[in-house]
């Protein structure tokens, strides 16, 4: 069996941000979530067919009647949860959680993505161009008798996990489970990505993706992901303590670890 696995590094930066279009009339406030609907259009793939198509993405944050970001003029949320989905099929689940700290020239809140988190299903490879060696891959891996199998509620057959360090790096950890001769393998990828010093949504380097077998680490980062999800479904921020970092840094050489909230 040829298992190839792609590298993807797929979270919404503000440049790609700038692509979705805000639905009129679509916020939501309950006083503890805000939420917002916005659009774009896209070539999708679909039974053999390319043809544009609108997608859509639901985006909650922290309700502005606890922020007071609107009204302060900050621009900093403590957390963001994304879903992005074609009519009623879910194609990626998001979590992001932000270090939210005053800004030095201008009022208002600042700060950098701390922790990204993407779950993505088996259609947003296979519907997006952006996924389409995924899928092709996928395809390969089933004609050899495996199988790619979904891994929580969200059907994701991709989980990633994106941890900020340094003043322009993150750790990127991934994860899939193949099932190949009634066998059933999970696997834990992880790499360094580096961003452009001016921009920081900006990704300039990644070195090669190295598989994780420790088991502390890899329970370590099932116990991330179980707090992820429970995020999900109960909007918060979540923090990651000193030693649950000491232990998820060491799954690649270059990461250093000196602590989880470290402003630039």
């Amino acid at each position: 069996m040829r298992i190839l696995f792609l590298t993807f590094f797929l979270l919404v930066s503000n440049q790609s941000f700038a692509e979705w279009k805000y639905t009129k009339g679509s916020l939501k406030d309950d006083g503890k979530i805000t939420e917002r609907t916005y659009k774009r259009y896209e070539e999708i793939k679909i039974d053999g067919k390319i043809k544009k198509s609108k997608l859509t993405m639901t985006n909650k944050v922290l309700s502005w009647k606890i922020s007071k970001n609107y009204k302060k003029g900050n621009n900093c949320e403590p957390f963001q949860i994304a879903s992005e989905m074609h009519i009623s099929t879910l194609l990626d689940k998001m979590y992001i959680t932000n270090e939210c700290a005053p800004c030095i020239d201008q009022k208002g809140l600042c700060g950098r993505k701390l922790l990204i988190s993407h779950f993505q299903t088996r259609e947003s490879f296979d519907y997006l161009k952006s996924g389409r060696e995924e899928s092709k891959w996928h395809k390969e891996l089933e004609e050899d008798g495996g199988k790619i199998l979904s891994m929580d509620k969200y059907d994701s057959v991709y989980r990633s996990i994106h941890i900020a360090f340094g003043n322009r790096e993150m750790l990127m950890i991934e994860s899939r489970k193949v099932e190949y001769q009634n066998q059933i393998y999970p696997t834990y990828r992880v790499a360094v990505g580096k961003f452009n010093t001016k921009n920081r949504d900006v990704l300039t380097k990644i070195s090669n993706f190295t598989d994780i077998y420790e088991k502390e680490i890899i329970m370590q980062i099932e116990v991330l992901f179980s707090r992820i999800y429970d995020a999900l479904e109960k909007p918060k921020a979540i923090t990651i303590s000193d030693q649950e970092a000491k232990i998820i840094f060491a799954s690649h050489v270059d990461a250093t670890h000196l602590k989880f909230q470290t402003r630039d």
